[in-house]
């Protein structure tokens, strides 16, 4: 799922009336219970406008998404600049990734479904027109599911997303292409790469890479509260 211009997305979210008493509460209530569970560290960071936002989103009740980004995220959400922002809608201008499509110069692919509630518009005509970017829309699928079997799971087991597998078939044809492009031409393509940390980071860019942990392994310890919020 990618979000994309997500100041027209938050008028999809906001303005009906299901998608804003359900999902967008919903988001928003996750938001402000994550920044319960660090109020004690913030208490300690004396002079940030985090400590001092932190107590009027605490005060929302039930709040929509949108009244969090504007009490707390717009003004704390991250280092400055670019923060704050002036209005929610700013960050979220700020934030969208539509108008970064046509610059994207790396394989790069995005997959939507058309009945997510949240992420309603979906950049077709900028995707089209760059060659980099594999734009994906499935029927259904809704926000971040993509469910098949038992949506209950069994014994405390999340139910199965099958999205994983042609993401990673996806993955894999492109490393097969460039493996082909490097044997043809006798070097390595892509930029130079190192070993940092246990993970693989492209020189001069340290804090972007990956690690493989073990072939056919899936993590799912804390993903609850990774996961929560979105």
């Amino acid at each position: 799922m990618w979000p994309w211009d997500i100041v027209a997305n938050s008028k999809q979210l906001e303005g009906r009336t299901f998608n804003r008493e359900v999902y967008s509460r919903a988001m928003g209530g996750n938001l402000v219970a994550l920044l319960k569970s660090h109020v004690p560290a913030i208490e300690k960071m004396d002079g940030s406008l985090l400590k001092q936002e932190t107590p009027k989103a605490l005060a929302l009740k039930k709040p929509a998404l949108k009244e969090v980004d504007e009490h707390m995220v717009r003004v704390a959400g991250g280092s400055s600049p670019p923060f704050p922002f002036p209005t929610a809608d700013a960050y979220y201008e700020w934030a969208g990734s539509h108008h970064k499509v046509p610059g994207i110069r790396i394989p790069f692919l995005a997959v939507n479904s058309i009945d997510d509630p949240i992420v309603a518009e979906i950049p077709y005509e900028a995707c089209s027109q760059n060659p980099w970017v594999c734009l994906v829309t499935t029927e259904h699928g809704g926000h971040l599911g993509w469910f098949e079997g038992d949506l209950v799971g069994r014994e405390g087991i999340p139910p199965h997303r099958w999205i994983k597998k042609p993401v990673l078939e996806w993955f894999a044809a492109v490393l097969d292409i460039v493996d082909e492009m490097g044997a043809g031409s006798g070097t390595d393509v892509g930029n130079p790469r190192e070993v940092k940390d246990g993970f693989v980071v492209e020189t001069g860019h340290p804090f972007v890479g990956y690690r493989v942990i073990q072939s056919g392994m899936e993590i799912t310890a804390g993903t609850a509260k990774l996961l929560k919020g979105l």
